[in-house]
């Protein structure tokens, strides 16, 4: 049978009025959150995290947790590059077993000679 949009549409709005309603709750929590975060003892923080047992390497407190630090000077020339990267799933539905995993690459440099350089590398996999 083929997807009714009319019907959709009306969920749609319904999940609208929804999302609409949450946005005070939403809004509550992250003030109360702000709140303990800035009300944190550093040094309380820093005692848990020592005498805590987990297998993972915890980073140390070297002050408050809540509060900015100023950036340090950007050098003249200087270059950034990232990385990310997607992918779309195998489809269990479609005859045809495959899926896309997609890399994007950016190198992007400043400075006396500024550069750009774009690009991705999508690849299909569609063995067993």
């Amino acid at each position: 049978m083929a997807l009714d949009l009319s019907k959709t549409v009306a969920q749609l709005e319904e999940l609208t009025r929804h999302m609409s309603g949450q946005r005070d709750a939403h809004a509550a929590a992250l003030a109360a959150a702000l709140a303990h975060l800035a009300s944190a003892d550093p040094g309380e923080v820093e005692a848990r995290r020592r005498s805590g047992q987990v297998t993972w390497l915890a980073a140390g407190l070297d002050g408050a947790l809540a509060g900015a630090v100023a950036p340090a000077p950007v050098p003249p020339d200087h270059a950034v590059v990232a990385v990310d990267g997607s992918h779309i799933d195998v489809d269990r539905h479609s005859p045809v077993r495959c899926y896309v995993v997609n890399i994007g690459y950016v190198s992007l440099r400043y400075g006396e000679l500024p550069d750009a350089a774009l690009w991705n590398t999508p690849r299909l996999f569609a063995s067993d």
